[in-house]
């Protein structure tokens, strides 16, 4: 009896099963070997700029990148590097980095390169503006609790915590 059951509840699943997929369609999994049709494509301020790019060259770029590649497949825009370093003054990274911070450590955009992050916005003005233009707003961001933050062992948002004890428990 229980080998009938058994039989009768696997014939009730498949028949579930055919109904279900025979009333939604389901396009095939990807195989492993699927491809890209193509790279990410878009432009990267630190090709061009280095760690200084101005915001309002990279709304030109938007700009640009939307009228005439958009149609081509390009789609990001992204601020790399050092985008909160307030002295950059050519394409290298200081020695010594004076990174614009909030009061929790974690790194903002400098306002004399990015004039909207003023009051705190930080790049989401830029990356509205970028969306507007029916493109990808992209961030270069480097991992970890920055140097100063730890320094002045800041808090750390919505925790307990403070960067320098959380530097110490890591083991560093």
């Amino acid at each position: 009896m229980k080998r009938c059951r058994y039989v009768s509840s696997l014939i009730d699943a498949f028949c579930v099963s055919c109904c279900v997929a025979g009333a939604v369609e389901q396009e095939p999994a990807p195989r492993f070997h699927d491809w890209a049709k193509t790279p990410p494509m878009g432009w990267n301020s630190y090709d061009s700029w280095g760690i200084v790019v101005p915001e309002a060259e990279v709304k030109a770029n938007a700009d640009y990148m939307a009228a005439k590649l958009a149609k081509y497949g390009w789609e990001y825009v992204v601020v790399d590097i050092q985008w909160y370093e307030a002295t950059a003054k050519d394409m290298y990274c200081p020695a010594n980095p004076v990174i614009v911070m909030d009061e929790f450590g974690r790194p903002q955009p400098t306002t004399n390169r990015h004039p909207s992050a003023a009051g705190g916005k930080g790049f989401k003005p830029l990356a509205d503006y970028v969306h507007g233009k029916g493109l990808k707003f992209g961030l270069h961001i480097m991992r970890g609790i920055p140097k100063p933050a730890v320094e002045k062992n800041l808090p750390i948002a919505n925790s307990p915590w403070h960067a320098a004890g959380l530097f110490r428990i890591s083991g560093r």
